[in-house]
């Protein structure tokens, strides 16, 4: 049981990770898109 929860933790995390990269280059695209439009 305990590894399990160790397991599933280590995966939110990689997740987090992923997420937070993923709003990071989302932000820097709309930053771009904005830019351009002017």
């Amino acid at each position: 049981m305990g590894d399990n929860d160790a397991e599933k933790n280590k995966k939110k995390r990689k997740f987090k990770k992923i997420t937070e990269k993923l709003t990071s280059i989302e932000n820097r695209y709309r930053k771009f898109r904005n830019l351009m439009m002017t």
